[in-house]
């Protein structure tokens, strides 16, 4: 209902024109595709079930659907209402695609080719990474304020910015 909910929120901002998906009521569906996900696979290791509790034909469905959805944002538009439902339905595209890889690595778990999710530096960021995304905005917000604008097109800026805000994030997320 969560989901759905945020599905139908944007379509009505979007028919006002609206664009910007920031706020949590029109964007919360990704949380909820997570959380139905974490259910599903609790429920499973509950039981002690090897099964998947998603069936591999859902989770392929949700991924050629998010990657339709989000291939609207390459479709020519003339009007900011355009863009605004172009936005919507590749916001959905975003989380159906983000929900079905992880649906698809977490009932793949042991497979050899995902190993490197099992890795020394994937496990250290996977760790930290709630604490990163709560700090990652306000250090870029302060990079920015501190810095200035960058040009547009200069790929060395974009890049340093990048890199000290990765890294400060990091070692704040490590203090917290």
């Amino acid at each position: 209902g969560i989901g759905l909910s945020a599905v139908l929120l944007r379509l009505a901002a979007a028919s006002v024109g609206h664009h910007n998906y920031d706020l949590t009521f029109l964007h919360c569906d990704g949380l909820a595709i997570g959380a139905l996900i974490a259910c599903c696979y609790s429920q499973r290791n509950a039981q002690r079930s090897p099964e998947a509790v998603i069936p591999t034909r859902w989770i392929a469905s949700a991924f050629v659907a998010g990657l339709l959805l989000f291939a609207c944002l390459f479709l020519p538009y003339s009007g900011a209402r355009e863009f605004a439902f172009m936005s919507a339905a590749a916001q959905t595209g975003i989380s159906l695609l983000t929900g079905s890889i992880i649906a698809f690595v977490i009932v793949h778990t042991g497979a050899r080719y995902l190993a490197i999710f099992r890795s020394r530096v994937f496990t250290f960021f996977g760790l930290i990474s709630y604490a990163i995304y709560m700090i990652h905005t306000y250090v870029l917000m302060a990079y920015d304020h501190l810095r200035g604008p960058l040009p547009p097109g200069d790929l060395a800026a974009y890049t340093a910015r990048f890199v000290i805000v990765l890294g400060i994030s990091v070692l704040l997320s490590l203090l917290t």
